[in-house]
This record gives C-alpha cells, structure tokens and sequence, in this order.
C-alpha cells in the first residue's frame, strides 16, 4: 500500500491526526495536494487521487490542501447585505471531519469558506474497531436507502410544525386527478388525499400531455422518469401520485385553465416531491430506484480504517443541475412541504426545517458535520441566491430561468406572487398587503428593478453556466417579466425609505415630488390603481392591458457617443447593470464626437438623503417613444442610492 503513495501521504497516521486535541476552529492543513493535473507524482499517488476528486469545481485551478476542522468558526458573520452583524453562538458537538480547499495564505479559514466546504462535501474518518458511524453512513450505489427515506417522511410530518403549514386555502381545486400506482390507473382524487407530487425536465420532443380520459396507463410509453417515479411511490408507502402530463385533462379548456392556475396548491398538498435532479430530460430517470445506478461512494481504506465522504451538500448539486434552469420547477419545489432529489449520488430529504441524506441522515446540530452539510431548507436560498430576503430572492432566482411556452410566466410564478407581501401588476410591487400607501408611489419604487450588479456575483465555486440576457416578446417593457436575466432590486438598506418599502414595512413615506400617476388600461379604457386594488380579491392583479397609462414629469438628458449621460449639470456613465443594448437601449447612430437627446421619466423625488444636507433622491427611469402616444422603458438612469443638490433637480426643464 505504502508504495502507491507519495512520500507525503506515507506520513499521515490518521489515528493520531483525528485524535489531536489542539485543533483551532480554523482547522490545520494536513497535506499539500497541488492542483489538478499538474504534478505526475501526486497523479500516481492512490491517497491524492482520492482527495482530488473530493474537492470543489472552483472557477480556477487553485492549489489544493487537505483540511482538518472539529468545526467552523462563525464569528462575527453576515447572513445579508442588507443586515447587521450578529455574533452566532453555537454549542455544537465537535467531531474532527476533513474537507479538500483552496489553499491561500490571505485566506481565513472562517465562516467565508463554509460555504466551499459545504459544496465540497467532507471526509470522515472511522476507525477500523469503532461500531458507530456517528458521523456518516455508507451509500449502496445499487438501491435507495427506503427504509430511512421512508422514516424521515415520517418524522417530518409528525415533528416539524412548519413543514404542515399551508399559506393558501385548498378551496379553489375541488378536485384533481392522480395515478393509483398500485393499479396504474388514473382516479380522481382531491388535495386531501396523501398524494406524491414529481418535479423533472421534460424532453426535447416537449411531448403532448396524457388525456386523463384513458382508464389504464400504459407504462411501456411513459418516459422512464415517470415509470421510475411510481416505483418509487410504492417502496415509499405510498399509493397515488400526480404528474403534470397524466393528471391534467387536456380535453376541458376550462378545468385546465384551473389546474394550470393552481399548480402551488397542488405541490404544496403534497405529502412530498420527487426531484429530478439527475439528467437533462424525462427519460434520465430517478437514479437508486430500478435499473439506474449512482456513482459509488469514495471510500479509502488506511489500514486502520476507512475515509469515507458524504457526497457534495445539496445546494451545489441543484445549482449545476438542467431542472435548477427550468421555470416551472421553481415555484414546484420552492411551494413543497418537503423534497425529495434525486441526485447520482444519493437521495437527500430537504423540508423547511432542515435536510437529511442517505450519507447523512442526522438533524443539523448532532455535530459539525451535519451542521454543515444538513443545514439547508426548502426556501429560496437552497436554488443558489442567498442575498436577498423573502420575495425578492424568489424572484431574483426565477427571472434567469427558462420556459419552454414564455406565456407562461406569470403562471410559473403565480404562487410565489401570491405568497408575498405584495400587491403586484404583472409582477411588479405596488403595495404591501394591508398598507395605506399612495399605490402610485408604491408602483413608482416598484419600477426601480435592474439587472443583478456584477459586484453580487462574485465566488470562487463553479456552478451555474452564465446566460445571455435577452427580451421576451409579448410583455410589458416597464415589468421585469420582460427580460430574461438575473432581476433584483437594489434595497440600500433598511435605513432608506426604499429599503423600508421592499421589508413590507407600513411606514409613512415622503410625498413624491414627482406627482407621478398610474393607470391600468381595460378594454380601452383607464382604471386607477387604487380601484384596481379594491376591487380585486386577489394580491396578484389581472394582466389588464401590457399598457400603462401614465402622468408624470419627463426630463431631456443628453448623452455622448461614448456612452454618457449629463445628469443634473454633470456627465456621467451608467452601469451597464442599470442600462444598455440588452435593456433596448437605442444608441446613437453616429461615431461622432456628438450629443443625442434621451427623454427620462422621473419615478421618484424626495427629501430621504443621508450624506450631506441639502440633497434629494431622484430616481429617471429612461424612454424610448415609439410613436406620439406610446413609450418603452429603456432602463434606469440612476439609482435610489444616487443624491443631487436640491437646486440641480429643481432648476432642470421638466417636459
């Protein structure tokens, strides 16, 4: 054995390095590794082999380093941009596990890099006479774990408070249809019943969906995702399952409307969902359940006992994932009780509370282990976007996704709608729920979205691929549902009144200067806002019209052919964040050193500075006029944290 391994390894004596008792919580490197690829003698050696493959697809080839921790030290750290400090006192036990990292000498072993240990998963160490695997389990690559999944369903429904609450009445589904898996026929059932939903990628074909209308399935032609998934139903317990393309009756316009309109309430009824996680279409299947295998567990044996790792920590795998890039799947998981992915790997459990695996299938909190790989929930932050807070997260994640029909967008996201904490026209915020705010005001701070600043992106793990952004055709300019990127609004904190209107918070806001108006256009004719609001019942407003009709100031902005705009008396560049070509910015049509004429609506202007005295927020959203009467936006031209002298913004000539 010792001849398979390289002079540095042949000195680790694992039984002694676990039993150290002076590990600091920022862990001690145990071995150099190297990068990837880049040293033959470490290539050939069977321990570094082991631990390459175990550490996380950085962007880079970084230079490697195994790292023993008996925990991680939190400190002082920051959950959100947009929250202070707090200090994270946690009595966890501690276990000494290893994790395979960067290595960098101004890098501090803290909570900045839990987050890589977490994608990377980590290595235990079980000695040859130990009895216990307290920490981790091993992984039959064969067949899923069903007693423990099985088990853990259980337990979550009967010990989880959270996980059995429902936010929406079941009231407007009288009934649905479901698979009896058990006769492999289709019965109708209602949202009562114990019933597993399934979440996965169609296929290219984008095949027509089932008539309910058929007494049996034929399960010969259905794609092996769904044949794997009512196998799965059954070693689960369980007896029905629903499924979008089965369960959904294509011969009634109407009741398909219903059911299409009510999807949240179908997966948030359920008493689990099956995640595809694995492959790119419906016939991958659901790994660890019939005939397809997953990958074998790593495990290396010293002599005196084995390493064995716990497979990557679910987040990473769902941000690499094709199902993570899909628009329906979103609200699918997001509106479950609980989750179950199937990944190559294993099958983690993700409820609201916490998450369990086949390797891990402990409560976070049993040690550092769990605490670091079983903390996640089933909330907006597990899809991969954990700055932002409550909707605006939700809806940062959704705007970059993909839809197979873009008609259907504010279908896919109907139920995130309906759960937040705002009134919303075509997606956008107009008021929180249960407020008094002047709906004009509120739909003119709810304008303010923009593509997501590139200085949020930064990390030093690969997952998602990156897009390109890009209009969809049939939506309104003025709503984010119109662009096809990463949609986010820049809260500024909640020391702003802006920051205070995107918490939900029913504060007195400063009279907007800018006397801005709204009005929504049906049949031909003008609704106000605050009618719309009072006589709809829903907090998601009917799609009226794409137009809105709209009273307010416009201002001339003259901009160069290099790209910059004269604000307020002073030339300026935009991040292309707030405005460019893929925000349908019309360039100037010369190369010449020369001035054009933009026109700009002001959203917002008040007294809410914070800098210095004698400054006001002013908010211009730009212009493009298609004819006489109609407009598109063209982007933000400043933002809210943005402050002008008083004097500036009064003296400029308003249209």
């Amino acid at each position: 054995m010792s001849s398979l391994l390289c002079r540095s390894c042949q000195c680790l004596d694992f039984e002694q390095i676990v039993n150290n008792t002076r590990i600091p919580t920022t862990g001690i490197e145990i071995v150099h590794i190297g990068k990837r690829g880049t040293s033959k003698r470490k290539e050939a050696c069977n321990l570094c082999r082991f631990f390459h493959q175990l550490g996380p697809s950085y962007t880079k080839n970084f230079t490697q380093h195994l790292r023993l921790f008996t925990g991680i030290d939190q400190g002082f750290r920051r959950d959100s941009i947009h929250e202070a400090y707090s200090k994270v006192v946690s009595p966890i036990p501690r276990h000494p596990f290893f994790s395979v990292l960067r290595k960098n000498a101004r890098l501090s072993y803290d909570y900045n890099v839990e987050g890589e240990v977490s994608s990377a998963g980590v290595t235990c160490y079980i000695p040859r006479e130990s009895a216990t695997l307290f920490q981790l389990c091993p992984v039959n690559a064969t067949s899923a774990n069903w007693n423990m999944i099985a088990h853990q369903l259980d337990y979550c429904s009967q010990q989880h408070p959270i996980c059995q609450q429902s936010e929406m009445a079941c009231s407007r589904l009288q009934y649905i249809f479901l698979i009896d898996c058990v006769t492999s026929t289709i019965v109708k059932g209602s949202l009562s019943d114990q019933f597993i939903a399934l979440s996965y990628v169609w296929g290219s074909q984008n095949a027509q969906l089932e008539s309910v209308s058929a007494d049996s399935l034929h399960l010969r032609n259905a794609p092996s995702t769904v044949r794997d998934a009512i196998q799965a139903t059954l070693k689960l317990g369980r007896k029905y399952l629903w499924v979008d393309r089965y369960c959904i009756n294509q011969q009634n316009e109407s009741e398909k409307r219903t059911m299409i309109e009510n999807m949240d309430l179908i997966y948030e009824s359920s008493d689990a969902t099956l995640v595809a996680l694995y492959g790119d279409h419906d016939e991958s299947g659901l790994p660890g359940v019939s005939t397809l295998p997953r990958d074998t567990q790593p495990i290396f044996d010293t002599g005196t006992g084995q390493l064995i790792y716990s497979f990557p920590a679910i987040r990473s795998l769902i941000e690499s994932s094709k199902w993570n890039t899909r628009g329906w799947t979103y609200q699918e998981a997001r509106l479950s009780r609980r989750c179950l992915f199937f990944s190559h790997y294993q099958v983690y459990l993700v409820c609201r509370h916490s998450t369990w695996s086949e390797a891990v299938p402990f409560d976070p909190g049993t040690n550092w282990v769990t605490k670091v790989l079983n903390s996640e929930k089933l909330d907006g932050s597990l899809f991969g976007v954990d700055i932002y807070r409550g909707w605006w997260r939700d809806r940062l994640e959704f705007s970059k996704r993909n839809l197979s029909r873009e008609t259907d967008k504010m279908d896919a996201f109907r139920g995130i709608l309906r759960r937040s904490s705002f009134i919303t026209l075509w997606g956008v915020p107009i008021i929180p729920k249960l407020s008094d705010m002047n709906p004009n005001v509120g739909l003119a701070l709810g304008l303010l979205w923009i593509k997501r600043p590139s200085w949020e992106s930064t990390g030093y793990v690969q997952n998602r691929k990156s897009f390109n952004s890009y209009r969809r055709v049939g939506f309104p300019t003025w709503s984010w549902t119109s662009l096809h990127a990463d949609i986010c609004q820049d809260a500024y904190g909640n020391q702003s009144k802006y920051g205070q209107y995107l918490t939900g918070a029913a504060v007195s806001f400063p009279e907007n200067e800018a006397n801005i108006r709204f009005w929504c256009i049906v049949d031909g004719h003008t609704l106000s806002l605050q009618n719309a609001i009072t006589t709809t019942n829903s907090p998601v407003l009917p799609a009226y019209s794409r137009e809105l009709h709209v009273e307010g100031e416009f201002i001339n902005v003259r901009r160069n052919s290099k790209g910059a705009f004269n604000l307020f008396g002073k030339w300026r560049y935009i991040q292309q964040d707030l405005f460019d070509k893929e925000d349908v910015l019309r360039s100037a049509e010369t190369e010449e050193d020369v001035e054009t004429g933009i026109e700009a609506l002001v959203l917002i202007q008040w007294a809410d500075a914070q800098q210095r005295n004698g400054t006001k927020r002013c908010v211009l959203m730009g212009v493009h006029w298609i004819d006489e009467n109609h407009a598109e936006r063209t982007g933000l031209l400043t933002e809210y944290r943005d402050e002008f002298p008083c004097d500036l913004i009064q003296n400029v000539p308003r249209v």
